[in-house]
């Protein structure tokens, strides 16, 4: 079996602020999403349903945060 050169990315090489930007976007981007859905179920939830089932998804934590 030969073994050819890989081209992997360490994280302890080359310029820190890259490899910053690598963790840091996708990160940033899941939280905006998570709360603009958290934010319109809110709002859904409260307009349609009323303030006891409003208040009941705000007492329950996300199956996604767990």
């Amino acid at each position: 079996m030969a073994r050819g050169t890989q081209d992997t990315s360490q994280i302890t090489e080359g310029v820190i602020w890259k490899q910053l930007l690598i963790f840091f976007f996708p990160i940033v981007f899941g939280t905006f999403f998570q709360q603009l859905y958290n934010t319109i179920d809110t709002i859904i939830v409260g307009h349609f349903v009323g303030k006891e089932a409003l208040a009941s998804v705000g007492a329950l934590p996300r199956r996604s945060s767990i």
